[in-house]
């Protein structure tokens, strides 16, 4: 099956990376029924990408535990931002910290990124951050070329495509990768391996731009409080900008590796490290003919 024919089937298969129907978690999904270049399908309910677990009530914990049968969490987060919003604990479920960035600016983003639980500090968080003096765009065109080269980034993505290898699960059983909002750290994790396992770049690039649709809900509500706070559009603007996501961001990532190895293959190989043994369980555990 061409590219184009593999795009257009995962594009209009509306179970294919869908969104699990949680009570509190907006931006966690399924990658089940994406199909592949080769004509392999994902399995599903095996692989979950998500925004945090902070937020998480008991039914979307039993959701986990019962019909996903969780039993790895890959945290992508900083050591601040699990402390300040830890995961729940989630029995016979592993929770590895694995940070894929510890710039300056990750606080602040944190900060946003919690805004739904501390509107009461909404107008001292809008009046004291440095990142709405910025360029957003330009930060994050930034940020998703350092998810690429920094040695601290290719570290955690070589350790979570070794977990993904190597850590026993049972065919029934799940693993589940995150960062604060589900976009950016997972996101640029998540376009790796529908990489590895053969999806091709329209939909890798279709599954990372499914963030502004299934956190449109939550994206709205604070950009319509920040505008009710500041009467400002340009301040309401660049806060929608920094819990977006834009084609060009992930394009960006998936050019700096094409441009440093050659092909996203390549890069996995030379600078994330992953062996043909590990590519090989990656797709023995999760595809299927």
């Amino acid at each position: 099956m061409n590219n184009k024919k593999v795009y257009m089937y995962n594009k209009t298969n509306k179970n294919a990376g869908a969104k699990i129907k949680f009570s509190k978690l907006e931006n966690t999904r399924d990658l089940g029924g994406y199909i592949t270049t080769e004509n392999k399908t994902l399995k599903y309910k095996k692989l979950i990408r998500s925004g945090e677990l902070y937020t998480a009530s008991n039914s979307d914990i039993k959701i986990l535990q019962k019909e996903y049968n969780l039993k790895l969490i890959i945290d992508f987060r900083t050591p601040f931002e699990e402390y300040d919003r830890p995961d729940p604990i989630i029995n016979n479920c592993i929770n590895i910290l694995m940070p894929v960035l510890m710039l300056p600016f990750s606080d602040d983003i944190n900060v946003f990124a919690s805004l739904e639980q501390k509107k009461d500090s909404l107008k001292e968080i809008i009046k004291n951050t440095k990142l709405l003096k910025e360029d957003l765009q330009m930060i994050f065109l930034d940020l998703y070329s350092k998810m690429v080269i920094e040695p601290i980034s290719n570290r955690s993505y070589t350790i979570f495509f070794d977990k993904l290898a190597n850590y026993p699960i049972a065919e029934d059983e799940s693993i589940l990768w995150h960062c604060t909002s589900g976009k950016d750290r997972t996101g640029i994790g998540t376009a790796l391996l529908l990489s590895l396992l053969g999806v091709d770049e329209e939909t890798v690039i279709y599954d990372y731009m499914k963030t502004n649709m299934f956190d449109k809900n939550n994206v709205d509500s604070i950009v319509h409080e920040v505008l009710n706070i500041t009467n400002d559009v340009s301040i309401a603007k660049k806060v929608e900008t920094l819990f977006s996501v834009k084609e060009e961001y992930i394009i960006t990532a998936l050019n700096v590796m094409k441009k440093m190895c050659g092909s996203i293959d390549n890069y996995l190989y030379e600078i994330l490290n992953i062996t043909d043994d590990m590519r090989k369980e990656i797709k023995n555990k999760f595809l299927i003919n």
